[in-house]
């Protein structure tokens, strides 16, 4: 939590997906620690940062 990227969980299993977008409160920062943590708990292919820039 407390940081400036959004988080967006993607779901699938073999009846239904769906992508869930987390409120403001769950914004992160993606550290490398955070992102290690991540990967331990879900598997590091389960985890991924998509960038993008903001445009004016």
């Amino acid at each position: 939590k407390a940081g400036g990227c959004p988080v967006w969980l993607s779901y699938s299993n073999a009846r239904a997906t769906a992508d869930i977008v987390l409120g403001e409160e769950w914004s992160v920062r993606p550290t490398d620690e955070l992102l290690s943590q991540l990967s331990a708990l879900a598997g590091a292919e389960q985890v991924k940062v998509l960038y993008t820039l903001k445009t004016r």
